[in-house]
Parts: structure tokens; sequence; C-alpha cells
């Protein structure tokens, strides 16, 4: 039997869970499902929003990271791609299960500066030129430099110079 839903029925059930649930995992469950069905339904000032009020400035979690998938897909939506690309660095290096989708949405349609303005540090900093250095057919040695200059224990800095190595022959 084909079973309907009142999508507006169920929005505004999530919408009074979220005002009277106490448990910030509940809260943020709740507001990750209303992003979903926002990100889904075209709704991407709404799923901004949500990121915004219930996720930002919030500690890292699995969760989190899941939301700010659909929160860089929302600013993708609203042409904010230097904001969406640098989300997508943080969720290439911080969501394993999100790793790849993450390299999809580095949009390459902003310039690297742009990028770099939302970064809060040299690790983020360095994950941007990461990003982009894999994005790229082939990375220069000036790039490399940058990414140790900036984070010399960073994990992704031995691939991407035993990839570099190999373009020479």
């Amino acid at each position: 039997f084909p079973v309907t839903i009142d999508t507006v029925q169920l929005v505004s059930a999530i919408g009074k869970a979220l005002k009277h649930a106490k448990d910030e995992f509940f809260i943020q469950r709740y507001a990750f499902q209303l992003m979903r069905y926002y990100r889904y339904n075209g709704g991407y000032t709404n799923t901004i929003d949500l990121y915004n009020q219930y996720f930002a400035n919030k500690p890292d979690g699995y969760l989190k990271y899941w939301a700010m998938n659909y929160f860089s897909d929302a600013l993708v939506a609203t042409e904010k791609y230097a904001e969406a690309s640098y989300y997508a660095s943080i969720l290439f290096d911080k969501a394993v299960e999100k790793n790849k989708r993450a390299f999809t949405k580095f949009s390459g349609y902003e310039k690297l500066e742009d990028v770099l303005k939302f970064c809060k540090n040299d690790h983020e900093r360095a994950m941007v030129h990461v990003i982009s250095a894999f994005k790229a057919f082939r990375p220069s040695v000036s790039v490399l430099y940058n990414i140790y200059r900036l984070d010399p224990e960073n994990s992704y800095l031995q691939d991407l110079i035993v990839r570099e190595i190999n373009n020479l022959s």
C-alpha cells in the first residue's frame, strides 16, 4: 500500500520537536532531518539557516559533518562557491565518509584567494591548498612547499609529493 506523508505536517512536527527537545544530540538530529528535507526540496536558504543555528558553533562530530555536507550543497546552489569550497576542504580533511563527495564539491569556480579568506588557521589554509593540488593535474613544487610551510605535519603532503615525483619521469 502506498503511504503518503503530509510534508507540511512533518516539517511542523520536527520544528516543534526542535523547540522542546533538551538533549543536544536530539536537537541536532531533528535539525539535520529538516536540513535534508529542505536541501532536497529546494529550500537552500532554510538549509543554510539551520546549519548556522544548530551546527556552526558546536563541537565537531559526525552529525555536524553530515550537516556540513548539506550546508555546502546549499552554498553551491546559492552560488556561494568560495565558501562552499572552504567547507568542502574541511569535509575532505575531517569526514572520511564524505571525503570523495567533498573532493567533487571543491568547485574551481572561484579564485583560491577567495576560498582562503574563510580559513581560520594555517591547517585550514593548508587543506585548501591540498584539495586544490589534488584537483590540479600537476601541482607545482611551490604549492607543495606552501602546504609544508603552513602545516608540516599534514597527512596528505606525502601523497602529493609522491604524485609529483611520479610525474617527473
